[in-house]
């Protein structure tokens, strides 16, 4: 779920593994087509989720509109 205590947006209980790759602190991730639009975009790993309790924060270089372009 996206939330988190900071404005940039925050998931949490993230999977250790995305598509067959076993995830690291510091990995960026670019998810797109979500259902909610607010949750595309570049998230990076904070906490590698072993179970349920693994952390994605939005990157700070791609939190803001004036950050993010069209094409």
């Amino acid at each position: 779920s996206i939330g988190g205590a900071g404005t940039r947006g925050q998931f949490t209980n993230t999977p250790l593994t995305l598509d067959g790759l076993t995830l690291v602190a510091g990995d960026r991730l670019l998810l797109k087509n979500q259902s909610t639009a607010a949750s595309n975009g570049i998230w990076v790993v904070t906490t590698p989720g072993t179970g349920a309790n693994g952390v994605w924060d939005r990157a700070t270089d791609w939190d803001e509109d004036g950050e993010v372009v069209n094409g």
